[in-house]
């Protein structure tokens, strides 16, 4: 009844532990605050001396039998074929030749007297008179009085603007006026008057005559004749000849055969059996107590989670009971952090974060901002810029300023907190024209070095031709990026950036595809031309719901926990048929496979 007092004894302590948790996956909200905490444990086990019985294997002698083949010698008859020869008669068809005569036909050749009528013509000719009518011209001259417009009259204007680095830069362009004022002048202009006159001459005309005529001439005329010919048959005859052939009989012969029977024998062999015996001592681990840890996660107060983000990090219990301590590691979060560890009165683990900011100028930089010119929708121009860094921790404002060279005119000035959107242009926007676009950047973010970082960036404006340099651009698939589906407000939302920049007389056009993955095997969902959807902005937020091919099959198929692969197929054409670029369209396809 011991072992099983025993059994009883350890479920009652199993049931009444609670399971360690050594490692713990905490998130933080925008709902959480700034303080975090935890309770940790670990099972403490600790070794006692046991008498427990032991076994031993006892050897023992055991006869058993096997069997074994044992030879034996016998005589067996058996039969041979033994061959022999005789001569035997037989007959054979000889062949030999015959001459057989026949009657054949040949063609002979004589030569005949043949006449026959024929056509022949005789020439006869005479001089007519021959009249047409023939154009010609006559000069007359006259005075004309000439007037021209005077040339346009030029000065050298100074153009002044600053660049990346804020330094005053100028340039001298040559501008032109033209005035209405002309210059006259008298020449003496001739012109020619065509006429007609009736001309004359002697034209000698021919005419053939025909007439019948008889000829005579000799022909090889084909007669034909009998002839007596020979071919040669072949016949066969019958002659007798002798040959030589072996035949078998069967004779007995007898041989030793060597056979084998089955005997049985004996023998003796050890064999070992298990005997328990009483008894040694073993130390055995047993459960001591459950070490139970609280710990105390403090972020920053101005470290916020915005919106529906999380911050994601594991909690691990360290050390020992006497000393204990803990590792913080974060999988996903906005913020990088130092910590610091310390024990407060109550054996609670205090864990204070500081922020580390770690977004440096180079992260930050005008190399973030692409320029990608002006882009015409539905009437109007609108101006697209995108930003790199464009993330809700980091605060963004920029200050636009669009200047005419020319003139220095300002055609447009605003400021903004985002450039996810295209700017519009007013309407005194003129394409033909060379602007400066200065764009002054501010950020301020939690994650940069000194929190503050400031830049200005400066491009002209101006319309874009098709080059070789434009092609490489244009064919770059790295500028185009899908960032996959996101569901806003129960609509899936599919996002992508076409940083491709704005060339005179290219036309896009944009094709979706979705298919479904189920292990190896992918089915199409729908196919659908998206082009009347696109806006002028960098950055393309897509309504599926929008589109008919997909409505009815959201519920079904863009579902939590689907994969879906998604094809953006954009293709780029030129409607200059005269332009030695771009002559054919030019196609990129992008690929995304993404777990709803």
């Amino acid at each position: 009844m011991k072992p099983i007092v025993f059994f009883i004894t350890s479920l009652l302590v199993f049931q009444f532990t609670k399971a360690e948790k050594l490692k713990q996956e905490l998130k933080r909200t925008s709902k959480t605050g700034s303080v975090v905490t935890s309770t940790l444990s670990k099972e403490i086990y600790s070794s006692r001396p046991t008498q427990v019985p032991y076994q031993v294997e006892v050897p023992y002698t055991e006869s058993e039998s096997y069997q074994v083949e044992v030879p034996y010698q016998v005589m067996e008859r058996y039969y041979i074929d033994v061959p022999y020869q005789i001569s035997e008669n037989y007959y054979e068809d000889v062949a030999y030749l015959e001459s057989i005569p026949y009657t054949d036909y040949e063609t002979y050749y004589i030569n005949e007297n043949i006449c026959q009528n024929v056509t022949k013509y005789r020439e006869s000719c005479a001089d007519r008179q021959k009249c047409e009518l023939v154009s010609k011209n006559r000069r007359e001259c006259s005075d004309q009085n000439i007037c021209s417009p005077k040339p346009p009259v030029c000065q050298n204007v100074e153009e002044c603007g600053t660049n990346a680095q804020g330094e005053r830069i100028c340039k001298t362009r040559n501008v032109c006026k033209n005035t209405s004022e002309q210059d006259c002048r008298t020449e003496n202009q001739c012109r020619n008057i065509p006429y007609t006159e009736n001309q004359c001459r002697s034209v000698r005309e021919c005419d053939r005559t025909p007439y019948q005529d008889r000829e005579c001439r000799y022909e090889q005329v084909a007669k034909q004749r009998a002839v007596t010919k020979y071919r040669s048959e072949t016949r066969y005859k019958k002659e007798l000849r002798t040959r030589t052939v072996t035949r078998y009989q069967k004779e007995e012969r007898s041989k030793n055969v060597t056979k084998y029977r089955t005997e049985t024998q004996y023998r003796d062999i050890t064999k070992y059996r298990t005997e328990t015996k009483c008894c040694k001592t073993e130390m055995k681990t047993i459960f001591d107590h459950n070490w139970e840890q609280d710990v105390e996660i403090i972020f920053p107060n101005e470290n916020k989670i915005l919106g529906e983000d999380e911050e994601q990090f594991t909690l691990q219990l360290k050390g020992t009971e006497q000393n204990p301590s803990v590792e913080v590691f974060f999988t996903n979060s906005p913020y990088k952090y130092q910590a610091s560890i310390s024990t407060s009165s109550s054996k609670k683990i205090v864990v204070n974060l500081t922020n580390q900011p770690y977004l440096k100028a180079s992260d930050l930089n005008q190399e973030k901002i692409n320029f990608i010119g002006v882009k015409s929708t539905k009437g109007k121009n609108y101006l697209t810029i995108y930003d790199k860094v464009n993330v809700p921790y980091i605060k963004n404002q920029y200050s636009l300023k669009i200047i005419k060279w020319v003139d220095k005119s300002i055609l447009l000035e605003k400021t903004m907190t985002d450039l996810s959107e295209a700017i519009e242009l007013t309407a005194a926007y003129d394409p033909k024209s060379e602007y400066e676009v200065q764009l002054q950047v501010n950020r301020s973010s939690l994650t940069i070095e000194n929190q503050i970082f400031s830049f200005k960036f400066l491009s002209t404006l101006k319309e874009q031709l098709l080059s070789k340099e434009a092609i490489k651009l244009i064919k770059n698939s790295e500028l185009i990026q899908i960032e996959g589906i996101k569901n806003i407000n129960s609509n899936p939302i599919l996002e992508f950036t076409d940083l491709i920049p704005s060339f005179k007389g290219v036309n896009s056009n944009y094709q979706i595809q979705f298919q479904s993955i189920k292990g190896s095997k992918k089915t199409l969902i729908g196919k659908s031309d998206i082009s009347s959807l696109i806006t002028a902005s960098a950055t393309q937020k897509i309504s599926l719901g929008s589109i008919p091919i997909l409505k009815e099959k959201l519920n079904k198929i863009f579902i939590s926990g689907s994969q879906i692969q998604i094809d953006l197929i954009v293709s780029r054409s030129s409607s200059d048929s005269s332009s030695e670029f771009l002559k054919k369209p030019l196609t990129i396809k992008k690929t995304k496979i993404q777990k709803l």
